[in-house]
């Protein structure tokens, strides 16, 4: 998928049978009246983003519950909109971003189906971002930007050396419950 300066859907249904789609520009999927923005419906459906930016506005869903998106140290992904986008999951060996921007109002929410590595910036405007048995990751050189959104569920964020005082930016599916820890004397930064 590609357009000079980026391509705008109001959804992208993705039904392969083998290979990946290819992102080669940036693209914006605003999510249509009724139905999801981005939707797997076949048997290896993976949508890759080619170190491109994807911006999702609406909800996720199809049939495909193996569907996947492969991300890369230079692919960013921005969740917009309300209410509950549904799971996302990246592709094994490439559960990896450069940004990630999660915005949902409204009670939005966002589950993570496989683990993920943020490597650049975390910004967590509005929403919860559930873990569940999966663990996201704020890469040593990743910052982390908070409004009101929190991850729900297993977070890593490294430590470094000295005395540094760390938050997790964690909490429940319904509250934000953030721990600070502070640290005396860490000799190994990790």
């Amino acid at each position: 998928i590609s357009k000079t300066g980026g391509e705008t859907f109001a959804a992208l249904y993705l039904a392969k049978s083998a290979g990946s789609v290819q992102l080669l520009s940036g693209l914006n999927v605003t999510g249509p009246a009724s139905g999801n923005a981005l939707e797997m419906n076949g048997t290896t459906d993976v949508l890759d983003l080619n170190g491109n930016t994807l911006t999702l506005a609406g909800t996720a869903g199809g049939t495909d519950a193996n569907g996947t998106i492969k991300g890369s140290a230079t692919s960013n992904l921005v969740v917009n909109g309300t209410g509950a986008i549904g799971t996302l999951r990246f592709t094994s060996g490439s559960q990896t971003l450069n940004n990630f921007t999660l915005n949902r109002t409204s009670s939005g929410a966002l589950t993570l189906g496989t683990p993920l590595t943020v490597n650049g910036a975390l910004t967590l405007t509005n929403g919860v971002m559930a873990t569940g048995a999966n663990t996201l990751t704020l890469a040593p050189a990743g910052t982390l930007s908070r409004t009101n959104g929190y991850v729900a569920g297993s977070f890593k964020k490294r430590v470094a050396a000295g005395s540094p005082t760390v938050t997790f930016e964690i909490g429940s599916a319904a509250s934000y419950l953030p721990v600070t820890l502070a640290f005396s004397s860490v000799t190994v930064a990790g």
